[in-house]
């Protein structure tokens, strides 16, 4: 478990409660895989739609296009688009 994703990482953690710092226990965390393998889709929502989440990103929290990457290398910013449309 580390603070700062490298080219490797494939998982990211993401804690949701009452703590005022991050928790050390990878237990404390939900785990997705968000890099890697394209995984495949599931099934449509009630309402017929397929719906993606990405995650990118950038230097700052309001970067250009150029400056958005699917690497952390170098990046401060996390940027997550959830519950959208192709």
């Amino acid at each position: 478990m580390v603070t700062t994703p490298t080219e490797e990482t494939k998982y990211i953690g993401l804690y949701s409660g009452t703590a005022s710092s991050a928790p050390t226990s990878y237990t404390s965390y939900t785990w997705s895989k968000y890099a890697g393998d394209d995984g495949v889709p599931g099934e449509p929502g009630e309402d017929g739609k397929t719906y993606y989440t990405w995650i990118k990103y950038a230097s700052s929290a309001s970067p250009s296009a150029a400056d958005m990457s699917d690497s952390p290398t170098g990046k401060s910013y996390i940027g997550i688009a959830y519950n959208k449309e192709s």
